[in-house]
């Protein structure tokens, strides 16, 4: 998405998650990375990183000062890590709804914001059918990014 909406060649370099590339980011090995911010934050703070912008909608709480890609020039590239609660298709509505009711009650708890928070977890809370409207925008995407890139299954 981002090698797209910059217009740019990148070589892809897959690496299993931050514990992976973080060191080679820190060696010189790789040039950049697109990756989740909190495991980020300790070295960006001791100047060891820069981070140039978030890929967020909006300014992330932990680091505002970064700009979004938008505003830092690259419309387009909106890709966050969200969590969610699913539950088996099947299982009765009112179960849904008081799961629903529960996790957004507890979501506001203060000391779980904050713990959250302090973590670079953003919560927001929200309604199943938002869920629902949120993965087909995400699946819809990741499909033209996919489709747009010829990415075929292995």
């Amino acid at each position: 998405m981002f090698q797209q909406a910059a217009a740019i060649e990148l070589t892809h370099v897959p690496y299993k998650g931050t514990t992976q590339i973080l060191p080679d980011l820190l060696d010189g090995r790789v040039d950049m990375a697109l990756d989740s911010l909190p495991a980020y934050i300790p070295h960006l703070k001791s100047g060891k990183l820069r981070a140039l912008a978030v890929a967020s909608r909006g300014r992330s709480s932990l680091m505002p000062e970064l700009p979004t890609m938008a505003e830092a020039g690259v419309p387009g590239v909106v890709s966050q890590t969200d969590y969610a609660l699913y539950a088996p298709a099947a299982t009765p509505r009112d179960i849904v709804v008081l799961l629903n009711r529960e996790t957004n009650a507890a979501l506001q708890l203060a000391d779980l914001r904050a713990k959250l928070a302090a973590q670079g977890i953003e919560v927001t809370g929200g309604t199943p059918e938002s869920l629902q409207a949120e993965l087909a925008e995400e699946v819809a995407k990741w499909g033209r990014v996919i489709a747009q890139a010829n990415i075929k299954p292995e």
